[in-house]
């Protein structure tokens, strides 16, 4: 090679990397590295109930060059030039793996890969939240759906329908329910799941059915995660009583009165020659009408055997209502002397 030669080589070689030397830096020093990125979900798609697709642009400055871009750590489709536009299918799975108790969304996360990244990092430049069905319930009401009952039976065991109704994308989630008297779908505690389309209101029905045995309060609880319990009290009554129980009659007057939770509607007898059954003023061989004649809060019955009765044809059966349809009915009688 001659010296002109390898004097021009040189000559190149040093003008090449001048010029290497004058381009300039790409610009990192935002926290995007200067790259703006506009991220979406087809809102038909939503809340979730499978996989998404994740759409977006992205807009960077002329010397910043994108090499990868990753969804929840999904790489993304190079749908453009440079990733100007992407798309990542993310696995309804990996949605609910990331969806949080507290909101039911699934925070995704968007970063690239660029020539403003650290070695082996990675740049966040942009996130999407995607609500995910059957993930939380962030609003729950317990409401009766029985019309016209206001306190519940033990006589037979009355029932009482209640309604569920949570936020669209609780559909596929559970909600604890209880009672503290009788039963709620025939257990004392149990789990519904909510139904819906995930874009109505999310609903499960359940059915309280009071105890037989013992009448009270039935405190009902509905229980989610990350939301206030809900509660609704049902009365439940038993049937009325005789307070003074199975009396027999004497050649008198003898009084009995009944007791109920309930208010008593109505009470009737039947009774045999020389035996008259009165309320106060009202004869229940001819009327239903009970009067309180105590005022102790319970209707009074009088039973009036005269002296030319005799055992054991002297008898009265009397039979009383609440105002649930519940009754008792007792049969009162002269002894044998």
């Amino acid at each position: 090679m001659n010296r002109k030669l390898s004097s021009l080589m040189v000559a190149g070689i040093a003008f090449a990397l001048a010029a290497c030397d004058a381009m300039p830096a790409p610009v990192c020093t935002e926290s995007n590295g200067g790259i703006a990125a506009t991220i979406t979900v087809a809102k038909t798609v939503l809340p979730a109930s499978g996989d998404v697709v994740v759409r977006g642009t992205i807009t960077a400055a002329s010397d910043i060059t994108l090499y990868k871009v990753l969804v929840a750590g999904i790489a993304a489709n190079n749908d453009g030039f440079d990733f100007d536009s992407f798309d990542a299918t993310i696995p309804y799975a990996t949605l609910q793996s990331l969806a949080s108790g507290s909101s039911g969304k699934a925070h995704l996360k968007v970063t690239a890969v660029t020539n403003c990244s650290a070695p082996g990092g990675f740049l966040e430049i942009g996130s999407v939240d995607v609500p995910v069905i059957g993930k939380a319930v962030t609003s729950l009401s317990l409401t009766p759906v029985t019309p016209g009952t206001a306190a519940l039976t033990t006589s037979p065991a009355g029932s009482m329908t209640f309604e569920l109704l949570a936020n669209p994308e609780a559909t596929g989630a559970t909600v604890v329910v209880s009672t503290s008297l009788g039963t709620v779908n025939g257990q004392q505690s149990t789990t519904v799941t909510l139904s819906g389309d995930g874009t109505a209101q999310a609903r499960a029905m359940f059915v309280l059915v009071a105890d037989a045995t013992k009448e009270g309060t039935a405190k009902v609880i509905a229980t989610a995660p990350n939301t206030e319990p809900k509660t609704y009290a049902v009365k439940t009554v038993a049937p009325p009583r005789f307070v003074q129980g199975a009396v027999a009659l004497v050649p008198g007057t003898i009084r009995i009165s009944i007791s109920s939770s309930d208010n008593i509607a109505s009470c009737t007898a039947t009774a045999a020659p020389h035996v008259s059954v009165m309320s106060g003023p009202n004869d229940l061989t001819a009327t239903n009408v009970v009067t309180d004649l105590n005022n102790d809060g319970r209707p009074d019955i009088d039973i009036t055997t005269d002296s030319s009765a005799t055992a054991p044809t002297a008898t009265t059966t009397i039979t009383c209502f609440d105002t649930l349809g519940q009754f008792v009915s007792g049969t009162f009688a002269l002894p044998k002397s």
